[in-house]
């Protein structure tokens, strides 16, 4: 399978959710604080701990299923396409992609690989998470942790970095440095919502970045979270990607069932 597919695939995973017991109804009006303009610069524990407070929120979030439309362009290819995710904490993360009604792919993720059925091809293959993370030079970190971290709309924090904070278009700004990546984090005042996570390798200037809008909230929740992601990757192995994702019909702690069989004349890649 192509990078540039396996890469897709990856981005269709990164989806925010919002919850309680069940999907809920959409209202417009969040529990917190308006977004507003910053105009004065926060400190680095200060904006951390505001960040925290959501992922204390979203403990008790322990699956997820939700239907998911898809488009991505890269050099090499211009897809969309719809799908259906389930996620189960600290488990697994399943999807299928649909082209036309059919469907093309069949994905299983562990925290300690990813599986890939491809309909079309008739084939299946399999490789260690940690090798995608390395393919495309993501920062160094548990890839599972960070993938589940992406999907509850959490920042991924990198480990003993130097950080530093300031307003920049109106947002809070945390940027963080480290030995091998720079770390870049746009946070709205009030609301404190996350819009924008970036990871920048030093040595040859590959990026991936996750934009976040269309916070919503659910009843139940005190916390609005983001519908719409638009992931960018740009490397000199992949060049430039870019992922819409649309978010929708979400069900939570509902223990969704998943199936996962590889048939026997399936070729191995």
């Amino acid at each position: 399978m192509k990078p540039t597919i396996v890469v897709s695939t990856f981005a269709l995973i990164a989806l925010s959710f919002l919850g309680s017991s069940c999907s809920g109804k959409l209202r417009n009006t969040p529990l917190e604080e308006a977004p507003r303009p910053a105009t004065e610069t926060k400190s680095v524990d200060y904006l951390n701990n505001k960040l925290a407070l959501r992922e204390k929120a979203l403990q008790k979030i322990n699956s997820l299923q939700a239907k998911v439309q898809l488009s991505t362009s890269s050099e090499e290819m211009n897809i969309s396409a719809t799908g259906t995710l389930i996620w189960k904490r600290d488990s697994l993360v399943w999807l299928n992609v649909k082209k036309f009604g059919f469907e093309a792919l069949r994905v299983l993720i562990t925290p300690d690989s990813i599986q890939i059925l491809n309909r079309l091809e008739k084939s299946y293959s399999k490789m260690a998470l940690e090798s995608l993370r390395q393919q495309f030079n993501l920062p160094e970190t548990n890839t599972f942790d960070a993938l589940q971290k992406t999907i509850l709309g959490l920042p991924i924090q990198l480990p003993n970095g130097s950080a530093t904070t300031s307003i920049t278009e109106e947002k809070h700004r945390i940027r963080v440095e480290h030995e091998q990546f720079w770390a870049d984090y746009a946070i709205e005042e009030g609301s404190y919502h996350l819009i924008k996570e970036l990871f920048l390798l030093k040595k040859d200037n590959s990026m991936v970045a996750l934009l976040l809008n269309r916070y919503q909230k659910t009843d139940g929740m005190p916390f609005a979270f983001p519908f719409s992601r638009t992931i960018e990757v740009n490397s000199p192995e992949t060049g430039i990607q870019t992922t819409q994702i649309e978010l929708e019909s979400v069900q939570l702690n509902s223990n969704p069932t998943y199936k996962f069989e590889i048939p026997d004349h399936y070729s191995r890649k």
